[in-house]
């Protein structure tokens, strides 16, 4: 028995051969997410004699984690965790690889230690060549905590579907029949539209929320008909770094982590070696050959990942590059920008900067509208107060304002009517101040300081000018 073990934070990580991610198979939500945990568990990168048995072992908290997240609690969290595993061993995944073309399972075997709790997992010698040795064949990894980010099993399965088209150069695939992509995602429906409002336009406004991947849905129609028989989808992926107020993965918390991953990915891909890919993480303003330009681009950077990525998308848009490795490196060496990027900065920054600039005022505003609502309030409490100590006070000022706002109300019902949002109650408040406004002259105060304040902070906001 060969029993992995994960290294370097690989635990939260999946790793899958896009066979097994492009197969045909209709898991649940719950199945999906267990199949993946179990995956993360694998270390894509050792050494796998064919033939022996490969076991992973779960720890009962994590698998309680992700049956939490249905918001249902659990009894046995074994029980469920066994069901969940003997459901999928009556769903055969089809796959077709460049060795292998048939149905495979999960797992050959699921037990819990009694002495540890911890659940172990044998997995059968078909899916590990699907989900280790990455010596040969197409591998794309994402992280664990990404199938938390939807609540819908077609949103996680397209989504590591495109996504294992992605290119920074921008990937495409097409679907001659809509109805392949729909199999892959564990679609039934017979009707495009469903799957179409469901699963298609749900997943494009998502995965540009909350991922790293924008996906362009392009629809094929029949030859003279207004049906649509095919899908061409464009898939790119967008900086992964986002300002230090802005968490690519919600769930996630806020540091580059899932930047350096998303970086690492892509390096590899280029051919970059493991030991300069660890050097250009830790620093690539190392390589600049010119100590002076050395010198002012590390003053220019917030960061180091911000230059590298930047620099990766210097090679992206480049034309003609045949050994993106080779090129990365004299594009930082010589510290190449295109015009184009400068000006794609400054536009994201520009933009960047109006966003926050309008946020925090409508933040102000949404305060001022608080600091109106809860004084009100205060006042009208107030005058209920007033109105039940002089009731001559009260019936001259019902009178007045009845006149003008509650005309077809008698007596009893205006003490019900006053109290409410209306203009028949700010009427009698009116009155009431012009009565007696040493009575309601400390709540006054309050709220001017109150705006005065606000009115002083939106100013400063408006103030703002943006600087190159």
């Amino acid at each position: 028995m060969q029993s992995l073990e994960p290294i370097n934070g690989a635990t939260h990580l999946v790793t899958q051969h896009n066979a097994l991610i492009r197969a045909k198979y209709n898991y649940t939500h719950r199945e999906i997410k267990v199949t993946r945990l179990i995956t993360s568990k694998v270390n894509p990168f050792s050494d796998y004699t064919p033939g022996h048995s490969l076991v992973v072992e779960i720890d009962p908290i994590e698998a309680k984690r992700i049956f939490s997240e249905e918001g249902t609690k659990y009894n046995s969290v074994w029980q469920d965790f066994r069901n969940t595993v003997a459901s999928l061993n009556k769903k055969p995944i089809q796959v077709n690889t460049s060795q292998v073309e048939g149905d495979i399972y999960w797992t050959q075997s699921c037990v819990r230690d009694k002495k540890t709790g911890r659940f172990k997992v044998r997995m059968t010698e078909d899916i590990i060549p699907l989900i280790a040795a990455l010596k040969g064949g197409n591998f794309t990894t994402v992280p664990l905590a990404l199938y938390s980010q939807f609540k819908s099993k077609y949103l996680c399965r397209l989504y590591e579907i495109l996504y294992s088209f992605r290119s920074m150069r921008g990937g495409e695939v097409v679907y001659k029949k809509w109805e392949e992509l729909a199999a892959q995602t564990g679609w039934e429906g017979a009707r495009y539209s469903h799957f179409k409002n469901r699963v298609l336009l749900e997943g494009e406004r998502i995965f540009k929320e909350r991922t790293p991947l924008i996906c362009e849905i392009t629809e094929i129609k029949k030859r003279g008909s207004r049906s649509v028989e095919g899908l061409q989808i464009k898939i790119t992926t967008q900086n992964p770094h986002k300002p230090s107020d802005i968490s690519l993965f919600p769930e996630l918390s806020e540091d580059y982590d899932q930047a350096i991953k998303e970086i690492r990915y892509q390096l590899t891909a280029w051919l970059v070696s493991e030991i300069m890919i660890e050097k250009l993480l830790q620093n690539p303003f190392q390589f600049i050959e010119d100590e002076e330009v050395r010198a002012e681009t590390q003053k220019k950077y917030r960061n180091k990942i911000d230059y590298l990525w930047e620099k990766m998308q210097y090679v992206a848009q480049a034309k003609s590059v045949k050994d993106e490795a080779k090129y990365l490196m004299t594009a930082i060496k010589k510290n190449y920008t295109s015009k184009q990027q400068l000006k794609e900065k400054l536009s994201a920054a520009k933009k960047a900067f109006h966003e926050q600039q309008a946020a925090d005022l409508a933040a102000l505003e949404q305060q001022v509208a608080a600091i109106k609502n809860r004084i009100t309030l205060l006042r009208i409490e107030v005058g209920k107060e007033l109105l039940h100590r002089n009731p001559e006070i009260k019936k001259e000022v019902f009178a007045e304002a009845a006149k003008k706002y509650a005309k077809d109300k008698n007596e009893q019902t205006l003490d019900e009517y006053f109290g409410n949002t209306n203009f028949f109650t700010f009427d009698v408040l009116g009155q009431l101040q012009n009565k007696l406004p040493d009575k309601f002259e400390a709540i006054n105060n309050a709220e001017n300081e109150q705006l005065k304040l606000c009115k002083e902070k939106i100013q400063k906001v408006k103030s703002r000018v943006f600087k190159v």
